[in-house]
């Protein structure tokens, strides 16, 4: 992910005061209200989505279901790889409210 990608998402909610950028598991990360929406790992976005959201998200070429440890798929988290950043606005805004954002 270039740094370009995440700012491109940071920006797209920096007039809300509920959100601050963040780390999580080491990479860089947005919360709203403290709670984890998006974040960037190993050469993808990924983002915290409801079912239908989550569903169209997993249907994008190359993204999977996250699994960052190994050992358990955390399953409302879909990682979708930087070639599918047309997308990450669409979904940064559904993951913004699936968690928490105001509407």
């Amino acid at each position: 992910m270039t740094d370009a990608t995440f700012q491109s998402l940071k920006d797209l909610f920096h007039d809300d005061p509920d959100v601050q950028a963040g780390m999580m598991f080491g990479s860089r990360c947005l919360k709203v209200r403290g709670k984890v929406f998006t974040t960037a790992h190993q050469g993808a976005m990924v983002f915290k989505l409801p079912p239908d959201v989550h569903a169209r998200a997993l249907a994008l070429p190359g993204a999977f279901r996250w699994n960052p440890s190994g050992r358990r798929v955390l399953r409302q988290w879909v990682a979708v790889p930087n070639e599918q950043h047309a997308h990450f606005q669409e979904l940064g805004r559904a993951a913004f409210h699936f968690v928490g954002g105001n509407p």
